[in-house]
């Protein structure tokens, strides 16, 4: 795991997080927010291989995807 990259996204979710807190978030920091902290549980989940795939099996379930526009 590269341990600098996964850093950088652990703080950029928390800030965005803090923001977040003081109801001062915009949707859009709350997106990439997700996308911090999804990075980095694919690299939190990975064996250390070098696309962060984290080899077969641990790609992308196919779960949902939410856009926002579920309720309008």
């Amino acid at each position: 795991m590269e341990h600098g990259r996964a850093l950088e996204h652990y703080r950029e979710a928390h800030e965005i997080g803090l923001l977040a807190a003081a109801h001062r978030a915009t949707t859009e920091q709350l997106d990439a927010a997700m996308a911090h902290y999804r990075a980095l549980f694919d690299a939190l989940l990975s064996d250390g291989d070098q696309d962060g795939s984290g080899g077969p099996g641990h790609g992308d379930p196919g779960g949902p995807t939410f856009t926002g526009q579920e309720n309008g």
